[in-house]
C-alpha cells in the first residue's frame, strides 16, 4: 500500500514538473518585461471563475478568468510587482486557506491551485515571489522557536509551573525585537526587495519608537521599491507616524458616544487625556480594561480622564454597551461603529492594531503611547506624584 502512495505522490510529482516547464518555454516568449501572463491550473474544478484582486496605488483592481477543463489564464501589466491575491469566485476568500497570495509582476508565472487548500497552492515565475520565499527561509528558525516556545509555555500552565512561566514570559518580550533585527537585516541588505515592505508595514505599525529605524530603512530603498505600492505604503505610514510623535499636538477629533452626542477631544484641553484605541472583540484589549480602570480611579480626581475610541461595528453595538458595562468602564466611550473602516479617526492616529493609546497632557501634546498593563500606572505616577 505503501508503494503504491508513494507511486502515486512520485507521479503528480513528474506531471506538476512537466507542467511547469512546458509553461515556462511556451510563455517565455510571450512576456518581455513588461506583461503578465498567469497560466494556472486548478485539477479539482472542470469550471468555474478564478478572481484576480492586486492594488495600483489607492484602486484595488479585480480580474476575473473563465476555469476551463481545470485550466484558466489572465493577462496584463502594471509598473511595479504588487501583492495579488487569486480566489475562486463566491469563495470565502477573506480567510488565508481559501485563496492563494502571491507577488504579481511583468513576468511568466505558473499556478496550481488546490481547491480546498487555497494557500498550499504552488507558484513559479515571479521574482518577488522567490524573494518572499527567502524572506520566509530566513525567517523560519524564528517561528519554529516561538512554536517550542508555547508548546513549553502551554505545559507550563498546565503543570501550573509558575516559575517556569515567568521565565517563559520574560523570554517573550525579546521575541519581537528578534523578528524585527532579522527583518531590518534583510531589508537593509536587499533594497531592491519588493517582498520585505510588506513584513516592514506590519512589523513596525504601532512601533512609534522605531520611526527613525523605519525612516533610515525607507531612504535605503531603490527608487522602484519606493514607488511600489508596499514602497508607497511605508511611506504613508512614516508620514501618519510622524504626525503622532511624542511631543506633537494630538490631532483633534469628533465622534459620537453610547447616545449619539458628538464628543469632542479638544473639549478636554486642560486635562491629561488618555485615548484608548479597542474593541469589545479583542481579547488583549479587554485584558487592559482592569489597568484602564485601576488608572482612572487612582487618578480621575487629579485631572485625568480617558476617552475610549472603540473599533466595534453597527451590528454589534449591543457587545459594545455590554462590554463597556461587563469591564466597568465608566468614562468617556465613543465610536462610529465603522470598525476598521473607520478612515477617520483611526487613520489620523495611524492605529493598526488594537489595542493602542496615547497620553495627552494638559497642552494637548502627546506625551507617550502604547502604555500596556501596569506601564500606564508607572507613567502616570510619573505625572502626578513626583
Amino acid at each position: 500500500m505503501q508503494t503504491k502512495i508513494n507511486l502515486i505522490n512520485s507521479i503528480f510529482v513528474l506531471i506538476m514538473a512537466l507542467f511547469f516547464s512546458n509553461e515556462v518555454c511556451a510563455q517565455a516568449s510571450s512576456s518581455k518585461g513588461n506583461s503578465y501572463v498567469i497560466n494556472g491550473h486548478i485539477p479539482q474544478v472542470e469550471k468555474g471563475k478564478m478572481i484576480l484582486q492586486y492594488r495600483v496605488g489607492e484602486k484595488t483592481i479585480l480580474d476575473s478568468a473563465r476555469i476551463e477543463k481545470g485550466s484558466f489564464f489572465f493577462e496584463g501589466s502594471l509598473q511595479y510587482p504588487a501583492p495579488a491575491r487569486l480566489y475562486l469566485k463566491d469563495s470565502r476568500h477573506q480567510y488565508a486557506d481559501q485563496n492563494i497570495s502571491f507577488y504579481l509582476e511583468n513576468s511568466p508565472i505558473q499556478i496550481i491551485a488546490f481547491k480546498d487548500s487555497m494557500s498550499a497552492s504552488i507558484v513559479k515565475g515571479s521574482h518577488s515571489n522567490d524573494d518572499n520565499k527567502a524572506i520566509e527561509s530566513n525567517m523560519a528558525s524564528y517561528f519554529a522557536s516561538l512554536r517550542s516556545l508555547r508548546t513549553i509555555r502551554d505545559f507550563a500552565v498546565k503543570q501550573h509551573l509558575d516559575s517556569v512561566l515567568r521565565d517563559i514570559d520574560r523570554i517573550y518580550e525579546e521575541f519581537p525585537a528578534v523578528q524585527r533585527k532579522l527583518i531590518v537585516d534583510y531589508a537593509l541588505t536587499h533594497p531592491h526587495s519588493f517582498a520585505i515592505t510588506t513584513m516592514l508595514f506590519i512589523n513596525f505599525t504601532n512601533n512609534q519608537t522605531q520611526l527613525p529605524l523605519l525612516k533610515r530603512i525607507y531612504d535605503h530603498f531603490s527608487d522602484s521599491v519606493k514607488a511600489s505600492v508596499g514602497g508607497q505604503g511605508i511611506a504613508g505610514l512614516i508620514k501618519r507616524m510622524q504626525r503622532v510623535e511624542v511631543g506633537k499636538t494630538a490631532p483633534d477629533f469628533t465622534l459620537p458616544d453610547t447616545s449619539g452626542i458628538p464628543v469632542k477631544l479638544s473639549s478636554f484641553s486642560g486635562k491629561y487625556v488618555l485615548i484608548d484605541f479597542w474593541a469589545s472583540w479583542c481579547v488583549p484589549c479587554r485584558a487592559e480594561s482592569p489597568f484602564l480602570v485601576k488608572a482612572y480611579r487612582k487618578y480621575h480626581n487629579k485631572n485625568f480622564t480617558i476617552v475610549s475610541v472603540s473599533l466595534d461595528v453597527d451590528m454589534d453595538k449591543q457587545k459594545w454597551l455590554d462590554a463597556i458595562r461587563k469591564d466597568g468602564m465608566v468614562w468617556h466611550n465613543v465610536s462610529s461603529l465603522k470598525g476598521y473602516d473607520e478612515e477617520g479617526v483611526r487613520q489620523l492616529y495611524s492605529v493598526q492594531g488594537i489595542p493602542d493609546n496615547f497620553l495627552i497632557n494638559p497642552e494637548g501634546e502627546i506625551i507617550a503611547r502604547g502604555l500596556r498593563g501596569n506601564d500606564l500606572s508607572k507613567k502616570l505616577s510619573e505625572v502626578f506624584d513626583e
